[in-house]
């Protein structure tokens, strides 16, 4: 069965993610074409500026999605290594060969484009050779910089969410929602500790990354609604509201740097 609501919030995640692209790629041209205008300006150069200049909250919109979705379909399975072994290729088979594909026609353009299968600046940033990058590209090992199809970023944290949430689904059902909190309080500690790095180029990086939290909020959010719990909406409603007061503070105030930690407030 198909969740309505979880489809409409993916085409808007899907919508901001496309809108924030285009404004980036449109603002490039602006400034960079034979009447550019002066970068430093006050107005916005793009036709689509103002609230999809932070389109890129889509991301994380997809990765509590994910979250919730996992949970919504490991709903009927018993817990046990066929379980996992189900889970883990059901996923495997849906991410890797569409990302093989556009991974390999990002070569092609490369090679055909610049003559290399890469682009080089990354992989000279990254001190590896262009054999040991295309490796982890291709098998969404922690890089850190973009793989070779930069966007493939996002799924080395879906990879990493579904092989942690793969182990939780050895435990009694009784002990996901404790596993999850686990998960998430050592995340949240690695990353507070300054364990964490905005590329996630490893995996210890990767682990305690911020972003983790995100799919693990859309996971809780699933168990909730499986225990039939309902939030009182007065309670909701202080909770957005407070939520929303440090979002304002946050743009009044810029100085105010969260680091990866901005994807948790709203983007004003």
């Amino acid at each position: 069965m198909k969740l309505i609501s979880i489809q409409i919030l993916r085409g808007l995640a899907a919508l901001s993610v496309v809108i924030f692209h285009i404004r980036a790629i449109e603002t490039q041209s602006i400034l960079q074409g034979p009447f550019a205008l002066d970068p430093n300006q006050a107005v916005e150069p793009s036709l689509v500026s103002g609230l999809w200049k932070n389109g890129f909250m889509g991301v994380d919109l997809f990765f509590v999605i994910s979250g919730f979705i996992m949970v919504y379909v490991t709903r009927d399975l018993a817990p046990g290594l066929r379980s996992v072994r189900s889970f883990l290729f059901a996923r495997i088979t849906r991410i890797y060969p569409v990302w093989w594909l556009f991974a390999s026609i990002m070569v092609i353009y490369f090679l055909i484009t610049y003559g290399a299968p890469v682009d080089m600046g990354r992989v000279e940033a990254t001190g590896e050779s262009v054999w040991h990058y295309l490796f982890k590209s291709y098998f969404l090992v922690p890089l850190s910089e973009p793989p070779v199809l930069g966007v493939g970023w996002t799924l080395i944290h879906e990879m990493y969410f579904y092989l942690g949430f793969a182990i939780l689904l050895l435990l009694p059902k009784k002990w996901l929602v404790p596993g999850l909190l686990v998960w998430a309080i050592g995340s949240a500690s690695g990353a507070l500790l300054g364990l964490s790095r905005p590329s996630a180029g490893d995996y210890p990086s990767l682990i305690v990354h911020p972003m983790t939290l995100e799919f693990l909020a859309g996971a809780l959010a699933a168990c909730l609604i499986k225990a039939n719990i309902v939030v009182r909406p007065a309670l909701l409603f202080i909770a957005s509201s407070v939520w929303l007061a440090a979002s304002m503070q946050l743009v009044l105030a810029p100085e105010i740097g969260l680091g990866d930690w901005n994807a948790f407030m709203l983007q004003c």
